[in-house]
């Protein structure tokens, strides 16, 4: 099996990025699954479907494996130096986080953000400062901790308090430069 990493997207731009399946990965009854963007492409998309599903399977089978290969293909990029974690799912397992932070500290030139209902997993944990952690808010469903939060404005909901997202990552690369206790409102899409 290959690990899959996108070249990027149209909201994204181009920033490097490797995904999971939609709710499988996430959080079990996660309040966001009636919602959720990525299910989209799970559905219209077969080639998408398998790779973020074998992205799993690689992760869950050989986690050391994973990390070698990210690494590898990140390496033998030039100019992009922005990575995200997961535009589709999220972190599967805990040592998943330690992972992330080996990757992190590998390629010091590259910028990385994650977005994370996994809240337990990575509030006590000491991120190196090209790592930006997002703790990622839905409805009422805000974090107890000091982390960046990224809430989901909703179209008939009250404004929320926070950085707005211009709804591209092309030029504005906001999200990788967070620091704790700030928030980033993106309008539901």
């Amino acid at each position: 099996m290959e690990l899959h990493v996108s070249e990027g997207n149209v909201k994204i731009g181009n920033v490097v990025s490797v995904s999971l399946p939609p709710v499988l990965s996430c959080v079990p009854g996660i309040p966001c699954r009636k919602k959720c963007y990525a299910l989209r492409a799970w559905r219209l998309y077969p080639n998408t479907r398998k790779a973020w599903k074998e992205n799993l399977e690689i992760a869950q089978q050989d986690l050391a494996y994973f990390e070698r290969e990210l690494i590898a293909n990140l390496q033998k990029r030039r100019s992009k130096r922005y990575f995200r974690w997961h535009v589709s799912g999220d972190i599967p397992f805990p040592s998943y986080v330690s992972m992330m932070i080996r990757v992190a500290l590998a390629l010091p030139d590259w910028h990385f953000v994650c977005m994370t209902k996994r809240y337990s997993w990575v509030e006590k944990r000491n991120f190196p400062s090209n790592l930006t952690m997002i703790c990622s808010a839905w409805g009422s469903n805000c974090p107890k901790n000091d982390l960046p939060v990224a809430q989901v404005e909703f179209k008939t909901g009250p404004r929320k308090e926070g950085i707005y997202c211009p709804g591209t990552c092309t030029s504005c690369k906001l999200c990788w430069e967070l620091e704790r206790g700030q928030t980033i409102v993106f309008k539901e899409h």
